[in-house]
């Protein structure tokens, strides 16, 4: 089992895992889509974004990925998983980087009034 981190557009924050051997099956069904887009946010972290037509913009995944240098807004749920950097296969995320995440997700959502996080 491979374990990542999922945001959702309204900023809900759950553990996620999924299958080793990586498809694209098993990564639309735990972002809810049929189709994502992958970026890499850095060679041993990769963030997977439902790229379904029509998506909200996702606030929180937006201001962590802002804070780290991608210039865009983030549209849909999202998933952070690992990343082998010699390879690019997808991994489970290391204890360092999902306490990083939190930290980014908790600093980001902190100020937000409750209407923003609701769900």
């Amino acid at each position: 089992m491979l374990n990542g981190l999922k945001i959702t557009t309204g900023a809900v924050i759950e553990a996620v895992g999924i299958q080793d051997g990586v498809d694209v099956v098993g990564i639309n069904a735990a972002l809810g889509s049929d189709w994502y887009d992958l970026i890499p946010v850095t060679d041993t972290l990769d963030l997977f974004v439902d790229r379904d037509q029509g998506q909200d913009v996702n606030a929180a995944l937006t201001a962590i990925m802002q804070a780290n240098g991608y210039a865009g807004a983030i549209h849909g749920t999202g998933m952070f998983f690992g990343a082998d950097p010699e390879t690019g296969a997808t991994g489970s995320l290391t204890d360092t980087q999902l306490a990083a995440l939190v930290t980014s997700y908790t600093t980001v959502t902190h100020y937000w009034s409750p209407a923003l996080t609701a769900h």
